[in-house]
């Protein structure tokens, strides 16, 4: 009997709804696995290999044994250490090429771009990274790498920082395919796209923005979670609101908005990014989605950010929104008119009447349906059947 309650005992805490204060503590616990000291294999060979050679009458029985090409590298680290980094980046270089198959070319890889980037030569820094992250998109050094690429993005689209609202080309109601200036206009820099750099190894061969772009955007896409993502989005959006790529801005906007919700630029994500969908609007002649989204992240700006510096602004082009809006509805009145339908011209005057009644586009409204006639006015024929019966 004895042995009988002692298993019974121990075949309790199995059973289901009978999770014991030990297996809830267990079950509740963060089971993330704590990596901070945790070495990858370079390092780890690289470690042992330095610790011999200071330890000669050490008992290296235990030791791993060192990488292919480790002895290649630590030459190579000491060049590096000694600032000779155009020596060091071809010793680095050559053990990448020649140890292709060996865990060490990730490594010679990296410090092959820290020495070029040491030098200044960020073009040839850039070119490596990117070979790094596309061979290694786990590496190590990725923390490393993506402050060096933030660096460099920002030196290419010369140092800038999040765009004001005042930066950007302002809209223009009146006629929205004409854009009017920005009221705090950048300096324009930088020479043609076209023309190739042949002397400042700083900078690449061609296209020197465009290459600032493409390192930002190598933050995100290879360090989606790194501290500097939202950074580097944000800049390449605010890049492109400056240089009135609006529909390209518009999409880094609604991309950081909708990735990273908890970013500090979530409030200048939403202030700009209303500015430049209302930028990409063409007129009433065209299709008006961008027209109804810009309304609504205005909205959700005022709604989300009470306080916002640039409230009263907001509210004034949510205005000038309205107004835009009644004369695409009173396009639709005069496209109507143009075709003799005049049944489909009504309809779209009184639905303009309602949605803006106190706009001058509502008054033209009133009177063309005064034109057409009382029954129109009224809206007596509205409720008559649309194709009558033939007799």
């Amino acid at each position: 009997m004895a042995l009988r309650g002692v298993a019974l005992l121990c075949v309790l805490p199995l059973l289901p709804g009978c999770a014991s204060t030990w297996e809830k503590s267990w079950l509740l616990k963060d089971s993330t696995p704590n990596i901070s000291r945790v070495q990858g294999p370079t390092e780890r060979r690289l470690r042992n290999l330095l610790w011999l050679r200071d330890q000669e009458d050490s008992d290296d029985s235990n030791s791993l044994k060192p990488l292919l090409g480790t002895e290649d590298y630590v030459a190579a680290t000491d060049i590096y250490k000694d600032e000779r980094y155009a020596e060091a980046q071809k010793a680095f270089k050559k053990v990448a090429k020649k140890y292709k198959k060996s865990d060490i070319r990730e490594d010679a890889l990296f410090m092959q771009a820290e020495a070029a980037y040491q030098q200044d030569h960020y073009a040839k820094a850039h070119d490596v990274y990117a070979v790094l992250l596309k061979e290694y998109p786990s590496t190590r050094h990725l923390d490393v790498v993506s402050e060096r690429l933030f660096k460099i993005g920002r030196i290419w689209l010369d140092f800038p920082e999040v765009a004001k609202l005042g930066e950007v080309q302002q809209v223009n109601y009146d006629d929205p395919k004409r854009k009017l200036p920005a009221e705090e206009p950048t300096k324009s820099g930088g020479k043609p796209v076209y023309i190739p750099n042949f002397t400042d190894k700083a900078e690449p061969l061609f296209d020197t923005a465009g290459n600032g772009v493409a390192a930002l955007q190598a933050i995100w896409m290879n360090d989606p979670t790194g501290p500097l993502a939202d950074d580097a989005m944000m800049l390449v959006a605010s890049h492109h609101a400056r240089k009135g790529n609006f529909v390209e801005a518009d999409r880094f906007f609604q991309m950081l908005r909708e990735t990273f919700p908890n970013s500090p630029h979530l409030q200048e994500a939403f202030l700009l990014g209303s500015h430049v969908k209302l930028m990409s609007y063409q007129g009433a002649e065209y299709e008006g989605k961008t027209l109804r989204e810009a309304k609504l992240l205005k909205e959700s700006t005022l709604r989300l950010y009470p306080d916002i510096a640039d409230k009263d602004r907001l509210k004034r082009e949510l205005d000038q929104i309205d107004v835009a809006e009644a004369a695409r509805d009173w396009e639709q009145v005069e496209l109507w008119l143009r075709k003799g339908n005049k049944r489909a011209a009504a309809v779209c005057a009184h639905t303009l009447i309602d949605r803006f009644p106190k706009s001058s586009y509502a008054q033209k409204a009133r009177e063309q349906l005064e034109a057409l006639g009382p029954e129109y006015a009224s809206g007596a024929v509205l409720l008559q059947s649309a194709d009558p019966p033939k007799t």
